[in-house]
C-alpha cells in the first residue's frame, strides 16, 4: 500500500547539482524546485535599484528566470503557475508596477513542507548520524596542529619581548616537518617558551659523542646541534 504520509529532507545544495539542473525539468521537478527556491527566512532582492522584500515561503523569481532555469517556454511556466494556483498550492503577486520583472510566488502552507514537529524514528536516526559525523569532525579538529604564520610568531615574540627570529623558527621546523623528535608538534608557543627563548647550551664533544652520559637528553643535544647549524 502506498504511504503518502511523512516527508524526506532535501538539502538546498541540490539546487545547483548537475543531476538536478538537467533540462528540461519535469512538472514534478519544477514544483519541488519552487520549494527549494523559496526563502526559508525573510530576505530581499534589488531590481533596478528598488528593494523588494521576499518573505519566508516566497520565491522571488520572474517567469523569465524560471523559464531559463527549467528549460521551458515562458508560456509553459505561466500555465504551470496558473495550474498550481488552481490547485491552491501557490499564490502569485506581481512586484512593483514600475519594475515589471519580478513576480512573488507564495508557497501556500509552506511550513507544512518545513515541519519541525515530533521526530519520526527515521528522522531521529538521520539526525543522530549527522550529529555523530559532526562530533567525529570536531574530535579530529581538536588537537590538530596548524603551523603558525611568521606574523603570528612575530606578534607572540613581541608580546613576550624575546629575541626569537620568527623566520628562523619557521624555517627550522618546516625543515623537520613540524616534528619535535618523533612526535608532531602540538603547541608552537610552548616551543618558543621552552626552547627558543633559552640560550643554546654549550655541548662538549664528549656530550655529542656519548649522549647517554651527558646531563642533557639525546633529544636536547640533537635539537641544540640542529639549531646551532641553522644559525640560531
Amino acid at each position: 500500500m502506498d504511504d503518502n504520509n511523512g516527508w524526506i529532507c532535501l538539502h538546498r545544495s541540490l539546487i545547483g547539482h548537475d543531476l538536478w539542473t538537467q533540462k528540461p525539468f519535469s512538472m514534478g521537478q519544477a514544483w519541488a524546485d519552487l520549494l527549494l527556491l523559496a526563502n526559508h527566512k525573510e530576505g530581499f532582492v534589488r531590481k533596478r535599484g528598488i528593494k523588494i522584500t521576499i518573505a519566508r515561503g516566497q520565491v522571488g523569481w520572474s517567469e523569465r528566470q524560471l523559464a531559463e532555469r527549467w528549460g521551458w517556454s515562458r508560456g509553459k511556466v505561466s500555465r504551470f503557475l496558473e495550474e498550481l494556483e488552481d490547485l491552491e498550492q501557490v499564490e502569485q503577486k506581481n512586484g512593483p508596477q514600475n519594475i515589471n520583472v519580478t513576480s512573488l510566488i507564495t508557497i501556500i502552507n509552506y511550513d507544512k513542507y518545513q515541519s519541525s514537529g515530533p521526530q519520526t524514528g527515521r528522522k531521529r536516526a538521520a539526525n543522530s548520524t549527522m550529529n555523530n559525523n559532526e562530533n567525529n569532525e570536531n574530535k579530529e579538529s581538536i588537537g590538530k596542529f596548524t603551523p603558525p604564520s611568521i606574523e603570528e610568531i612575530r606578534a607572540y615574540c613581541q608580546e613576550r619581548n624575546n629575541e626569537v627570529d620568527p623566520q628562523r623558527f619557521v624555517d627550522f621546523y618546516e625543515s623537520k616537518g613540524w616534528m619535535i623528535g618523533k612526535n608532531k608538534m602540538k603547541d608552537w608557543k610552548a616551543a618558543v617558551r621552552s626552547t627558543w627563548e633559552k640560550p643554546v647550551p654549550k655541548i662538549s664533544i664528549q656530550d655529542a659523542k656519548q649522549p647517554e652520559t651527558s646531563t642533557l637528553s639525546a633529544e636536547q643535544i640533537r635539537e641544540t646541534m640542529e639549531r646551532r647549524y641553522a644559525g640560531k
